[in-house]
């Protein structure tokens, strides 16, 4: 009851009861027309050289056109998350240490919910990492028409935890990690086998074949 109590009822009473998953709304982001600054590359590359980060970081095109968007149109999004964040940053790390994950990935919750508990997407995933209900109980989270622990922060951390690791055995690489994180290990491997690719940015470069987001 006190576990009900404090993870599945809308207790934020600033946010919805029911907010939109992140992950959502970037499918109808178009990033392409975005003209990047070429200061913010500048930026960009002198933090590369003097912050190490947890998982390879490539300088692409793409991904200063994504800071472009998170910096301008999309701020008001990430410092809202970027602050919620703050909620649950200390247990995620401790759950990402004990499992081996990475502590950066901690940020996916951030596109993926914003770290809103109550996030529900479109295809109905739940939670700060948007777990699907089978990909849920497949990780031992308990789904039904009482109990959703999928809105749970630290049994839902401690599920994605184990997933992430499950997909990097497949992968070794966190960007397909990711990848398969949000588009499904399947369809990331049909990719890899049909284009005879293993790196992400190159299968990124056939344009055709990965989800917007």
């Amino acid at each position: 009851q006190q576990d009900e109590s404090r993870y599945l009822q809308p207790i934020e009473v600033f946010d919805e009861q029911v907010e939109t998953a992140v992950v959502d709304e970037l499918e109808k982001v178009d990033l392409i027309p975005i003209k990047v600054d070429r200061s913010l590359r500048e930026l960009v590359e002198a933090d590369l050289s003097s912050i190490k980060y947890d998982i390879p970081i490539i300088l692409k095109e793409k991904v200063l056109h994504s800071l472009n968007y998170w910096l301008n149109r999309g701020r008001k999004f990430f410092v809202d998350g970027l602050v919620r964040s703050g909620r649950y940053q200390e247990m995620i790390h401790r759950i990402f240490r004990e499992e081996s994950i990475p502590l950066d990935v901690m940020y996916l919750a951030q596109v993926e919910s914003l770290f809103k508990t109550n996030a529900l997407s479109r295809t109905k995933n739940k939670g700060i990492w948007q777990f699907g209900k089978w990909t849920a109980v497949r990780y031992g989270l308990k789904v039904d028409g009482r109990v959703d622990e999928r809105s749970d922060p630290e049994k839902s951390t401690r599920a994605a935890a184990r997933y992430l690791t499950d997909l990097f055995e497949m992968f070794g690489d966190w960007n397909l990690v990711l990848a398969a994180y949000n588009w499904g290990e399947a369809n990331v491997q049909r990719l890899i086998d049909r284009s005879g690719l293993n790196d992400f940015w190159d299968m990124m470069d056939l344009r055709r074949n990965f989800p917007r987001e």
